[in-house]
């Protein structure tokens, strides 16, 4: 069950968005962008859609040009923990 108020992250989830986010700025200066060989992605900040047990979820989109699509989806559990962050660096999600 989805709740339809604005997110309010968990401590753990918000500690792992700021580590991805201070990842995305050292590398690209913008909060959800990263590049990865020559592919830029980004991710959409989960603002609706946590769960009751504080799981957060987003989609990630690639730039073809000046388009963007959407490739594929992230899960963070209400703990921090990962469990899919396609297309982020091995390294960024540990």
């Amino acid at each position: 069950m989805k709740l339809r108020e604005k997110t309010k992250y968990t401590e753990g989830v918000f500690r792992t968005l700021k580590k991805i986010e201070d990842f995305c700025v050292k590398q690209t200066g913008e909060r959800n962008a990263w590049v990865v060989g020559s592919t830029r992605y980004y991710f959409e900040w989960p603002i609706y859609g946590e769960t009751l047990d504080g799981t957060v979820e987003g989609d990630i989109y690639e730039e073809v040009g000046s388009v963007s699509k959407i490739i594929g989806s992230y899960l963070i559990d209400g703990t921090g923990v990962i469990i899919e962050f396609p297309f982020l660096p091995e390294k960024e999600i540990k």
